[in-house]
């Protein structure tokens, strides 16, 4: 079928969904996308649970996505896409740049890691880097990056399941409930606790809380991870 010169740019634009809370952020970053040549939005979600849906039905050639997101997190997403064997290029855009955050995207396998706060210009870059094949990282970050390099094998970073219990406690949900959503007994969702502290190096519920909030597992003020039911 033939099709105007505008039908077929819009056909060989790569496709993005934008995934962050701020909507009104979200869609300012949609309409730039519109306004690129080589790319496109499919549209924008602040929801982290819609946006997994929305990401395996779509199929957009790349995700931008925040980390902190209601219901579900940005690296929860990114590791149960996996699991599905579902792959678009991540460029995660958070205002989350801690080391945790940054180190846990990364070895997830995002193609990009954007602090909020940039340019315009420095996401064309990004966006043009990644489609070439290459991975970007925020200047104002190189620092963190460093310290990962450095530091790397050093400590393992949280699987999906741990990922997945870190949040649902933070959330309030009782040992008992999370076992039944998990499929595991109440003393398995503590055994999972117990590699989540070995892994953040950890020792409480305080320090539980923050290394959650630090990987947008959760938002602080904290709650009482391991509350009996």
């Amino acid at each position: 079928m033939n099709r105007n010169p505008a039908e077929a740019n819009v056909a060989s634009s790569a496709k993005v969904l934008v995934v962050d809370d701020h909507l009104a952020l979200a869609e300012l970053l949609s309409q730039h996308l519109d306004g690129l040549p080589d790319f496109t939005s499919m549209g924008v979600t602040g929801d982290g649970g819609e946006a997994l849906e929305l990401i395996c039905e779509l199929r957009p050639d790349y995700v931008l996505l925040d980390l902190m997101l209601p219901t579900m997190g940005g690296l929860e997403i990114i590791q149960e896409l996996e699991r599905r064997g579902v792959s678009p290029r991540i460029l995660v855009f958070s205002g989350l740049s801690n080391h945790e955050a940054v180190r846990h995207a990364l070895f997830a396998g995002v193609n990009a890691f954007l602090e909020k706060g940039i340019s315009l210009s420095e996401l064309d870059e990004a966006l043009r880097k990644v489609r070439a094949g290459e991975v970007h990282v925020s200047p104002s970050i190189a620092d963190t990056l460093r310290e990962i390099v450095c530091m790397a094998g050093d400590r393992p970073t949280l699987d999906l399941e741990e990922i997945k219990i870190l949040r649902l406690l933070g959330a309030g949900r009782s040992a008992k409930a999370v076992a039944q959503e998990m499929g595991l007994c109440p003393s398995g969702v503590y055994k999972v606790m117990a590699r989540v502290r070995g892994k953040a190096g950890v020792k409480d519920r305080a320090g539980e809380a923050l290394f959650a909030a630090n990987i947008g597992a959760r938002q602080l003020p904290a709650v009482d991870l391991l509350a009996r039911p």
